[in-house]
């Protein structure tokens, strides 16, 4: 397979088939769905085994202990078979014509790990910042701290890159923010972005984004502390240092 489309889940049963659907659109047929369920205690897997049985594509489905998205992630760089990883979460969905987009992009440039495109909410509104148009090659360090681009991305990773590196895990914590991995990668690694939407992204009530990374951070400090370290060796300027070294002592201060 050129492509794995991986979805990592955990009780999302009632969304995945609108994924499943958007997946069997796609009017670029060489990809995989690989799915990590993170211990789903819905029918989450009687239905990925009707998706299955109905051979429209290729799915593969893995059963894990309930341990954290980023744990979902780790074992799903390790499993997947795609020379490129595409990561779509299990309340969001494709366009139809998205991987073969996806695909007239994917001679990127030596030194890139990652193809990078808008998403958009269910009104067709993107998502947070577009990319800045004078260029299409960039290091997300830069797009974070000199063009400040925000809002969630669709990914999609070169995988000879990825599987590289790994979510740090902690015994008894369940939640590591993405940017630990991607701005491990930044450190070497640029990526290609385009300022096409092919993703619609869904916030759930129940979803991480409504927990709040206060809460998050604090109910997993070992995690937080992670990523502070790394955000404080990526700071343009003593400003951003000082903010990274508060909210670490904050997260020190409450017992993690």
């Amino acid at each position: 397979m050129k492509y794995t489309v991986f979805t990592p889940t955990y009780n999302r049963e009632r969304y995945l088939g609108r994924l499943y659907q958007s997946l069997r659109a796609q009017t670029y047929k060489d990809f995989e769905w690989l799915i990590i369920d993170d211990g789903s205690t819905d029918n989450t897997e009687q239905k990925i085994k009707d998706y299955i049985n109905e051979n429209e594509i290729s799915i593969r489905y893995i059963r894990q202990n309930n341990g954290g998205k980023h744990r979902a992630f780790n074992r799903a760089i390790e499993e997947a078979k795609g020379d490129f990883i595409i990561c779509v979460d299990s309340d969001d969905y494709l366009k139809d014509y998205a991987i073969e987009k996806i695909d007239k992009f994917s001679r990127v440039p030596h030194g890139v790990m990652a193809l990078c495109f808008l998403c958009i909410d269910e009104k067709g509104d993107i998502i947070g910042d577009e990319f800045p148009k004078s260029k299409s090659v960039f290091n997300l360090i830069d797009l974070t701290y000199k063009y400040k681009v925000r809002g969630d991305k669709l990914w999609v990773f070169k995988r000879d890159i990825l599987i590289n590196y790994r979510f740090p895990e902690y015994e008894g914590e369940k939640f590591v923010t993405e940017g630990v991995l991607l701005f491990q990668m930044a450190l070497k690694y640029d990526i290609f972005v385009v300022n096409e939407a092919l993703q619609v992204h869904e916030y759930q009530d129940d979803g991480l984004t409504s927990i709040g990374n206060k809460k998050l951070f604090k109910d997993n400090p070992k995690g937080a502390k992670t990523y502070y370290r790394l955000l404080l060796k990526i700071a343009p300027s003593y400003k951003y240092k000082l903010f990274y070294i508060y909210n670490y002592l904050y997260i020190a201060c409450m017992g993690g």
